[in-house]
């Protein structure tokens, strides 16, 4: 038998279509949507994504998101664009 200990909460909701998620130092969070075609900057201050700020508009065919030392990088068909 297991016992759950603590408890889980939503740190962000209502984002609509979150596809990639890339965390990154300082307690913030890009993620891309596929629904709103864009990347969104999430930043955290009392582990709750309080802060909501669009970095990138339009973006399609985000084929993936990764850190480059302190800079996230999106990739776009195999083509990179620094946020």
């Amino acid at each position: 038998m297991h016992r759950m200990v603590g408890e889980i909460s939503a740190a962000a909701s209502g984002l609509g279509g979150v596809r990639m998620m890339q965390p990154m130092p300082n307690d913030m969070l890009y993620v891309t949507r596929r629904d709103g075609l864009d990347v969104l900057l999430l930043k955290d201050a009392d582990n709750k994504f309080d802060e909501i700020k669009t970095v990138e508009y339009p973006f399609r065919a985000v084929y993936d998101i990764t850190q480059k030392g302190w800079l996230p990088v999106l990739v776009q068909q195999l083509r990179i664009a620094p946020v």
